[in-house]
């Protein structure tokens, strides 16, 4: 029983290998012929198959930007002089903007036009005063 499941496979074996190796030649002889295509004169009346954009430029000129002051970190006051930012200021510097117009023992105060800032060094406060131009 055993030899005639055997013969049975073997024989479909070769059969079918058979097929495919015909299958094969076919397809080899499809690619290898000659492809119609489209004719020249009807290629150049088809429309660009790729689209192109175009970026608007705006000319329109936008205010300058405010700049936003660095946070400003009070270290220490030693004989009038304060440890802002890790740099030591005296009265009259510049500091992110600002004038370092008072040091004193306990804070400093910063002044940039209409702005006024105290920072303390024991509290970890910092007041705002906004005053009016001309004051």
């Amino acid at each position: 029983m055993k030899r005639v499941l055997t013969g049975i496979g073997l024989a479909a074996v070769f059969l079918f290998a058979d097929a495919a190796k015909h299958d094969i030649s076919r397809m080899v002889v499809e690619i290898k012929s000659p492809r119609k295509g489209i004719a020249s004169d009807k290629l150049s009346s088809v429309p660009d198959p790729f689209i192109t954009v175009t970026e608007e430029v705006n000319t329109t000129t936008a205010p300058a930007p405010i700049k936003k002051k660095k946070d400003i970190r009070l270290g220490g006051i030693i004989n009038k002089k304060a440890y802002i930012n890790d740099t030591w200021h005296s009265e009259g510097d510049r500091v992110s903007g600002y004038t370092l117009e008072y040091v004193g023992t306990k804070g400093i105060v910063l002044v940039d036009g209409e702005q006024i800032r105290r920072i303390f060094l024991q509290k970890k406060k910092e007041l705002l005063i906004l005053t009016e131009k001309g004051m």
